[in-house]
C-alpha cells in the first residue's frame, strides 16, 4: 500500500500553490472537496500547517509595499478569505487553536475566542484604512456571503461599524477635494498657468476618494446607511472676485492665502481619520 505520509510536505506546498489559483467561482467547490479529503486523510498533520500558511498571508505586512504589490496582495487576501470561509463552513477549519506558531494578530483574538472569520475580517479591514487599500475586501465579502453577513450578528456589527467609518471618511475626503480644487483655481487665476505640484496632490486625493466612493456604493445599501451627497462646489466666481477686490493690497488677501501660494501642502494623512463622531470612534476600537 502506498503511504502518502512521506509526501506530506510536497502535498502541502502543492495545496498552497493550487489555492492561490482559485480566483474564479468555479474553482471553489473542487478546492473544498480536495482540501476536505486531505483533511480527513491527514488531519492534524496537514490542516494546521495549511491554515497557518493561509493566516500568515492574510496578516498585515510589516514592510511597506508599492502600489502594484498592494494590489497583488489584496487580490490574494480576497481569495484566501473566501476559501477560509468556505472551509470553515464545512468544518475543515473549526478552530485556529492548533496552529503553531499562531500569527501575532491572532493571539489576542484567540483569547477573546473570536471566530476565525471574524478575526481575519478585523485584521484585513484594519490595514491602512485611511487610504482605503482594503475596502474592496469588505465589498467582496458582503457580495459573496450575504447570508452570513445577515445572520451572523458579530460579523454584521463589525462590517456595519466599518462601513459607517468609511462613509464619514469619504465625505471628509470629498470636502477636502473641493477645497483643494478651489485653491487650484485661485492659483490659476493668479499665475495664468497650471501648478504641477497641486495637480499631483489632487490626483492622489482623487484616487483615494474614488476607492472609497466605489466601496460605499455597495456598503451603504447593504447596511441601510444614509448615502452621502457629493455635489461639486462652484466657487470660481467667488475666487475671481476675491482676487479682483484685493488687487490694491496685493495678490494675497491675508497671510493665510500668502502662505498657501508660497508653500503647497501635502495631503494630510489624518484627513480620513478625523471628523468622525464619538460613537464611530468607539465602534472603530472594536476592530483593533
Amino acid at each position: 500500500t502506498l503511504s502518502l505520509t512521506k509526501y506530506l510536505s510536497e502535498i502541502i506546498i502543492s495545496s498552497q500553490e493550487g489555492l492561490l489559483k482559485c480566483t474564479k467561482s468555479v474553482d471553489v467547490p473542487p478546492a473544498v472537496e480536495i482540501i476536505s479529503a486531505l483533511h480527513q486523510r491527514f488531519n492534524k498533520e496537514f490542516t494546521p500547517q495549511l491554515l497557518g500558511w493561509m493566516l500568515s498571508n492574510i496578516g498585515s505586512p510589516k514592510a511597506e509595499l508599492d502600489e502594484k504589490e498592494e494590489k497583488e496582495r489584496i487580490s490574494k487576501v480576497k481569495t484566501l478569505i473566501r476559501l477560509l470561509v468556505e472551509f470553515e463552513s464545512v468544518g475543515i477549519f473549526d478552530s485556529y487553536k492548533y496552529v503553531d506558531p499562531l500569527p501575532t494578530f491572532l493571539v489576542a483574538r484567540a483569547q477573546k475566542k473570536e471566530s476565525l472569520t471574524l478575526a481575519i475580517l478585523k485584521e484585513s479591514l484594519s490595514y491602512k484604512m485611511k487610504v482605503g487599500h482594503t475596502v474592496s475586501i469588505a465589498t467582496s465579502f458582503v457580495k459573496r456571503f450575504p447570508k452570513l453577513v445577515e445572520t451572523n450578528e458579530e460579523i454584521n456589527s463589525t462590517l456595519k461599524s466599518y462601513s459607517e467609518v468609511i462613509v464619514h471618511r469619504t465625505k471628509d475626503l470629498h470636502n477636502f477635494l473641493n477645497n483643494l480644487k478651489n485653491k487650484r483655481y485661485k492659483a490659476q487665476i493668479r499665475t495664468g498657468r497650471t501648478v504641477e505640484e497641486m495637480e499631483v496632490e489632487i490626483q492622489k486625493a482623487t484616487d483615494i476618494f474614488d476607492r472609497f466612493k466605489a466601496a460605499i456604493e455597495v456598503l451603504v445599501p447593504t447596511f441601510g446607511l444614509t448615502a452621502p451627497s457629493f455635489e461639486e462646489e462652484d466657487k470660481k466666481s467667488s475666487a475671481v472676485e476675491s482676487v479682483i477686490v484685493n488687487k490694491d493690497s496685493g495678490i494675497w488677501s491675508n497671510d493665510e492665502d500668502r502662505r498657501f501660494y508660497q508653500v503647497f501642502p501635502e495631503i494630510p494623512q489624518e484627513l480620513i481619520d478625523q471628523a468622525t463622531h464619538e460613537s464611530d470612534s468607539t465602534k472603530g476600537k472594536e476592530m483593533n
